[in-house]
């Protein structure tokens, strides 16, 4: 039996939703999060920001393995997350999120 155009209409009308859906969930973690850093004490969050720049430092910045690449990735973007990202760290994070793009 074959599938009409109503079925295939229907199937990609469902694809559509799930992908909006999940766009959706993602674009809020990132929100929530922004959200979490921002609004963290300026003291705690500038020891937190210090802390994940220097683990950014050593193992990304020095010749990174390929086996870390997916984790520099991840750390850039956390880092970006942060108003304390300034000058050498906006540069490097930048990057390292288009790096793997």
């Amino acid at each position: 039996m074959t599938r009409g155009p109503s079925r295939r209409w229907g199937a990609g009308v469902l694809g559509a939703l799930v992908l909006g859906a999940l766009l959706f969930a993602i674009s809020g973690w990132w929100v929530s999060e922004r959200r979490a850093i921002h609004s963290m004490e300026p003291a705690a969050r500038e020891a937190l920001f210090q802390q994940s720049w220097k683990g950014f430092e050593q193992l990304c910045l020095k010749d990174p393995s390929d086996a870390f690449l997916d984790r520099c990735h991840d750390q850039a973007r956390f880092l970006l997350l942060f108003p304390e990202c300034q000058g050498a760290c906006l540069e490097q994070a930048r990057l390292r999120t288009r790096a793997l793009r």
